[in-house]
This record gives structure tokens, sequence and C-alpha cells, in this order.
């Protein structure tokens, strides 16, 4: 950190949650791209906000921390159906079946 700037306590957490809204976001495969064009960026900031304020924090890190539920969708997570709605591998299927 620069001197002189004064130190925020929460900025390490902060940091943390916002690596492993990143993680989910890899791990789902949602195409980060689409999830940032849903209403004008508003939906990104807001999957980003909730993740913030996210009370099952603990249980997302350990879902993350896992090699055994790879294909096991984490329920648990407020943002789950944007990240769905925007998956990568959704669109593929759907283009595969057109």
């Amino acid at each position: 950190m620069k001197k002189g700037l004064p130190r925020w306590p929460m900025l390490q957490q902060v940091e943390r949650r916002a690596v492993r809204t990143q993680q989910m976001i890899e791990r789902l495969d949602v195409d980060s791209l689409q999830l940032v064009r849903l209403e004008r960026g508003k939906i990104y900031c807001r999957v980003h906000e909730i993740c913030l304020q996210c009370r099952v924090a603990d249980v997302r890190k350990e879902w993350l921390q896992s090699k055994d539920n790879r294909t096991e969708r984490p329920h648990f997570c407020p943002n789950l159906e944007q990240f769905l709605s925007c998956s990568s591998s959704k669109r593929t299927k759907k283009d595969e079946t057109t």
C-alpha cells in the first residue's frame, strides 16, 4: 500500500470476495461478456454487490476448494440463477440443437 494513504480495514475481505466471485464465474462457465451486457452492466454490478454481502461466504469458499463437487451446482449461491442464465455451456448446447 502506498505511503500516506489511509488503510481501510475491510480491504482484504473485499478483495478476497471479489476474487471468489470471479472463481465462481469461471467454475460455472459463465460467459462474462454476456453477464456484463445484461441491463448495461447493472446485473454484473448487482452480482458483485450480492457477493460482497454474502452470508454464506464460508460455504462458497469450501465449495470452490472442493475437488469432489465439480458437477454439483452451488444451490447456496444467491447469484446462481444469474450465473446459469449466462452459462457458456448453456449457450453451446443451445447452438448445437439449432
